[in-house]
């Protein structure tokens, strides 16, 4: 059986600017604590789409996991300012408690 990751990326050959997949796949590489392949697959996804909201928080979450808070704050401003564009209230109010706790 095929793991969730071998998946995501079969259908990736498939949908290669695939937003939703893009975000999947980093996902997945955080979660088995391969930063180098997330923030790949992030920097691909935010290239590809930047309007791609849930993608500025957790690049930001990975960033702070390596200790790169000013790296993590200005992927959270941007983030900010995209949700607000987008009238994304959520996502806005997670990105500035986060960034909240940063500072």
């Amino acid at each position: 059986m095929k793991s969730r990751l071998e998946s995501l990326l079969e259908m990736l050959e498939q949908q290669p600017f695939d937003s939703f997949l893009l975000y999947g796949i980093a996902l997945e590489y955080m979660s088995m604590n391969d930063d180098e392949k997330a923030e790949e697959f992030f920097k691909e996804l935010l290239e590809a789409d930047p309007g791609y909201v849930p993608a500025y928080m957790q690049y930001a979450s990975l960033k702070i996991n390596q200790n790169e808070i000013e790296d993590a704050k200005f992927l959270l401003w941007k983030g900010i300012k995209l949700a607000r564009e987008k009238n994304d209230r959520k996502a806005l109010n997670e990105m500035e408690d986060l960034l909240d706790e940063l500072d």
